[in-house]
């Protein structure tokens, strides 16, 4: 998982080609109790600096069918709580649903989900966190360009979109194909 950059420095190491000091922690299956099996949480520091700043382009809320607005069967004042937003981050336009209060929890899906596959705990999450459920590049609102789709790359969607959203620290959950980018 982590491999040493020669230095010797444990600081140094790296892990989905960020460097360690910025990964703090990976806990197993049934992470933040939400008895899902293989899930990964891991707490991230971004560097300042270190990840695309945002653009200062307006892009439009979110519509139609993927967006809060248009998903079905929500949990119950679920609208109420949770907002879509696009946001650019790492050379696209990202989708993502933001709710709740706390610190930030990014939450990413696996294959072939979207933001959706979050929906029923999301609630539960967000009287805790301000929860962070993205669309991967390619899937649901999310852009969809030709190249890109490594885990590398996708790990930096997500730091450049918490980055963008002005989280410095947060906690990731990922399910699925989501693990691997956490």
């Amino acid at each position: 998982m982590s491999q040493a950059s020669g230095n010797g420095d444990s600081d140094d190491q790296t892990n989905a080609g960020l460097p360690r000091r910025h990964v703090l922690r990976t806990v197993g299956a049934g992470a933040l109790g939400l008895g899902l099996g293989g899930v990964a949480l891991t707490a991230v520091t971004v560097p300042r600096g270190g990840a695309p700043q945002p653009q200062a382009t307006s892009i439009p809320t979110p519509e139609g069918f993927g967006s809060v607005g248009q998903a079905p069967y929500l949990p119950a004042g679920f609208a109420k709580t949770f907002t879509s937003r696009f946001v650019q981050a790492n050379g696209i336009r990202q989708h993502v649903v933001v709710g709740g209060e706390g610190p930030p929890l990014l939450l990413i899906h696996g294959w072939p989900e979207t933001w959706y596959a979050w929906r029923l705990v999301m609630p539960e999450l967000a009287e805790h966190f301000t929860v962070v459920a993205v669309d991967q590049r390619g899937i649901g609102l999310t852009e969809k360009p030709t190249s890109g789709y490594d885990t590398r790359t996708l790990a930096r969607d997500m730091v450049a979109l918490m980055d963008a959203l002005g989280h410095q620290r947060f906690a990731v959950v990922g399910h699925d194909t989501g693990m691997p980018i956490a």
